[in-house]
């Protein structure tokens, strides 16, 4: 009870709280009745959570009366929330999520696995989804059928198209990718709008910038420079050859490979 009333006195003296508001909790603190009590504390609670009254899904843990942080609660705890229908914008998640649609923004410390995304998606673990239209990051994994924006996870991606650049630390398998490319294994993709690099092999129709692979390149056409590790296979290069320092000029018709370029299709992608 007495650190109670001197955190309330603490947040009174910080200018947190009102004098007024202060004897309401201290009010409340020797009321009684249990139901008036816990109605009383609550409000109190509530009127000092640190966001606005903004409709948006919190999902979040109190040790008592005070908030845990979202890391330090699922490091602590597993939470696991199946929701049954479409939701709003998940601003914040101490677990995994799992639902049909999610009709904005999500984010979460654990996995996100729905339907679909309307925003962008960002979590601790990996995420599943039918389509997102907007960007995603994971430490995990990231399996959608399209990416309306930029993709970017430490574990693979497998993607139908991607709508920005795509960034990951394992493999990754996509349609179309309308932006670079970095990933630290085997790329297996249609058709890219930028540089490539690669840890591992790199498989691909058209690339519209450079390609870097520790392994083997096999592609029908790369507008920019190549270097790789192992060998190249493609149909057209527009730049210079680099094989273990071996170095070999190349022509390509450019315009051709643009109006190839035009004709891919593009990652229009509606999430929730």
């Amino acid at each position: 009870m007495n650190e109670e009333i001197l955190r309330i006195l603490s947040m009174v003296k910080n200018d947190i709280m009102s004098e007024d508001e202060a004897a309401e909790l201290l009010a409340a603190l020797y009321e009684t009745d249990e139901e008036e009590k816990e109605e009383k504390q609550t409000t109190v609670i509530r009127n000092y959570l640190p966001w606005d009254d903004d409709g948006k899904l919190r999902i979040v843990a109190f040790i008592g009366h005070n908030l845990m942080d979202e890391n330090e609660a699922y490091r602590k705890y597993t939470f696991n929330v199946e929701i049954d229908g479409d939701i709003g914008p998940v601003e914040r998640c101490c677990g995994n999520i799992e639902c049909n649609a999610i009709n904005g923004d999500a984010a979460c410390n654990g996995n996100i696995t729905c339907d679909g995304i309307g925003g962008s998606a960002s979590c601790n673990g990996s995420i599943t989804c039918d389509g997102i239209g907007g960007n995603a990051d994971c430490n995990g994994n990231i399996s959608c059928d399209g990416i309306g924006g930029n993709a970017d996870c430490n574990g693979s991606i497998s993607c139908d198209c991607i709508g920005g650049s795509a960034s990951c630390g394992g493999n990754m398998t996509a349609g179309d990718i309308s932006g670079p490319v970095s990933c630290g294994g085997r790329l297996e993709c249609g058709n890219i709008s930028g540089a490539v690099s690669c840890g591992g092999e790199l498989n691909c129709d058209v690339i519209e910038g450079d390609a870097s692979a520790g392994g083997d390149i096999n592609c029908d056409n790369i507008e920019g420079n190549v270097n790789g590790a192992n060998t190249v296979n493609c149909d057209n290069i527009g730049g210079v050859v680099n094989i273990n320092g071996e170095k070999k000029e190349n022509s390509v018709n450019t315009e051709e490979l643009t109006e190839k370029n035009k004709e891919r299709s593009s990652c229009g992608i509606h999430g929730g």
